[in-house]
């Protein structure tokens, strides 16, 4: 199976654009409401991109990486920005400028960002029901 990863960004309208990175002589994007769906439509585009690009792979899985906003965005559905704020330790307010699009955050913050989730992960895994 031959991987291509796909970054996930936030548009300025709210859309997430899924942009892979490849190097095939074809433009490949999906776009959507949601990370998922952008995900799929890439999908779907790449299927029909096979017509004419025939050295596209027909067993392509996707590696997902987010830019902080995309990830954001995603994700305050489901975490509020105080819940994001005590997984990060950056301060609500400040993720709230990074969810909008008003500032990029730097790139030591993006691995804080990082480093922040993979704990908080590592953590969810450890959790087991009775």
């Amino acid at each position: 199976m031959k991987k291509m990863t796909v970054i996930i960004k936030r548009e300025e309208n709210g859309m997430f654009l899924a942009v892979p990175n490849h190097s095939y002589n074809v433009g490949l994007y999906g776009y959507g409401k949601t990370a998922d769906a952008a995900i799929d439509d890439l999908k779907k585009v790449c299927e029909e991109a096979r017509s004419y690009c025939p050295e596209l792979p027909t067993d392509l899985s996707f590696e997902v990486r987010y830019e902080i906003p995309g990830f954001l965005q995603e994700y305050s559905k489901l975490f509020s920005l105080a819940g994001l704020e005590k997984i990060t330790g950056i301060h609500q307010k400040q993720l709230g400028h990074y969810l909008n699009g008003n500032t990029q955050p730097r790139p030591q913050t993006t691995r804080r960002i990082a480093e922040s989730f993979d704990r908080f992960r590592r953590r969810l895994n450890k959790v087991e029901f009775a």
